[in-house]
């Protein structure tokens, strides 16, 4: 019950928090993207903050966008025909438009950069280029934008969870 009730605190402060950083996003969006990054902190290692801050860069929270000049698809901008294809993961943009699969795609990316990288930095400028030098302008510009929105979700969702643990505990709930 303890766990459950921890659970749905730390949704709904990620909720708020993307709501408090990204103020034209509606309450119902919010919920589904703090719980599809919660998911994919759960199963790829991913911090949920920089997850929600991946999302808001690559598709201002919107799962049914494609990319038409790139062909990435989804909440998190996955290439379809990634090498993430061999391990299950769909190969039609559509099927990468679900929220649910595209936030997996996209965390399974980033978690490999995040191996493949020496910091998180290295790998928000990899998931964005990939491999190819070139683009390292585009990859660095990228990263910053990312984490300029990664620190204010997270000043938001600390206050936010503080002030929501001070409201339940003199409710006996003892978080």
């Amino acid at each position: 019950e303890r766990r459950r009730l921890e659970v749905v605190v730390e949704q709904l402060a990620l909720a708020a928090a993307i709501l408090l950083t990204f103020p034209t996003t509606d309450t119902a969006t919010a919920f589904e993207v703090s719980r599809v990054c919660l998911d994919v902190g759960q199963t790829h290692g991913v911090p949920p903050a920089v997850c929600v801050g991946v999302a808001w860069v690559e598709s201002g929270f919107t799962p049914a966008i494609r990319n038409d000049r790139t062909g990435a698809c989804g909440l998190m901008q996955v290439m379809p025909r990634s090498k993430a294809r061999p391990w299950g993961y769909p190969r039609s943009c559509e099927e990468m438009q679900q929220i649910d699969i595209g936030a997996d795609a996209g965390g399974w990316a980033l978690a490999r950069w995040m191996r493949l990288t020496p910091n998180m930095a290295r790998a928000l400028e990899r998931y964005n280029t990939g491999y190819i030098a070139e683009l390292k302008p585009r990859g660095e510009r990228y990263r910053r934008k990312v984490l300029r929105h990664v620190r204010r979700l997270r000043q938001h969702h600390l206050s936010t969870h503080n002030n929501l643990t001070n409201l339940l505990d003199p409710l006996g709930f003892g978080l």
